[in-house]
């Protein structure tokens, strides 16, 4: 690139994409629990993961 004054200049520039998804699903549930701990199925996430398209939840 060269300004007006004639002067040229060059940079480089490494750009790293974490494609992590934050995504937290629990593996145990306690319906009857007494506390409130394990006693509800909530799913976390962060702001990369937009839709959850399917999940499927089977009983032992």
């Amino acid at each position: 690139m060269t300004n007006s004054a004639g002067c040229s200049d060059t940079d480089e520039m490494y750009i790293e994409v974490d494609k992590k998804l934050l995504l937290y699903v629990p593996n145990a549930l306690a319906p009857s629990a007494q506390t409130d701990l394990n006693s509800r199925f909530l799913l976390s996430f962060g702001p990369s993961v937009q839709l959850v398209k399917r999940l499927h939840i089977f009983d032992r």
